[in-house]
């Protein structure tokens, strides 16, 4: 069974990844201010424990650039954090930020296999699939993917070097029996 497997080029990504450093930066200046404004000190000092390791997980990323932990299980850890030392509400933002920047910066994949083609963003609950019979149309040609749908919609996309194992007349061919074959 044949299948090809393309990454395309995803462009806005360090764009993405600047965003999300910068929103790290706010988190941390959210529980600052949450711990100057807390009544108890329990709520003080997890605040300002949260701030300071977020601050300085920023710091050693972007400004050392050294990678010593993976930043899901960093992210994690400190929302188990939160909800145990601060706030439910400190927790969740974490997890909807971690959640949210993880998605934003995974790279697209198109599978392409005799089931159809699947455009997959990161895991396979969040993709799309494209039958064969909906297909009219499929070229790789110069590291420029275009699909031709039945009802008149073109998608294209360039896609990433890395991809230089896979043969363009042997995927155009592997494509072109695929839309042939099907009913």
């Amino acid at each position: 069974m044949t299948e090809y497997i393309l990454y395309p080029k995803h462009e806005k990504k360090k764009y993405y990844q600047s965003l999300g450093w910068f929103l790290i930066l706010q988190i941390s200046f959210f529980f600052i201010f949450r711990g100057i404004n807390a009544g108890d000190r329990i709520t003080l000092y997890a605040s300002f424990v949260l701030a300071g390791l977020l601050l300085v997980f920023l710091w050693i990323r972007i400004f050392l650039r050294i990678r010593f932990i993976n930043h899901h299980l960093f992210f994690f850890l400190l929302s188990v954090y939160a909800f145990l030392f601060s706030a439910i509400e400190s927790g969740l933002l974490i997890l909807l930020f971690w959640g949210m920047h993880s998605l934003a910066v995974q790279s697209p994949k198109l599978k392409f296999s005799p089931q159809g083609i699947f455009i997959l963003y990161g895991s396979v609950f969040l993709g799309k699939k494209i039958q064969w019979k909906n297909v009219e149309h499929v070229v790789l040609k110069d590291n420029l993917l275009t699909i031709e749908t039945t009802n008149n919609r073109i998608i294209q996309m360039e896609i990433a070097e890395q991809n230089n194992s896979v043969p363009e007349s042997d995927f155009n061919e592997f494509c072109k029996r695929r839309i042939e074959s099907t009913p």
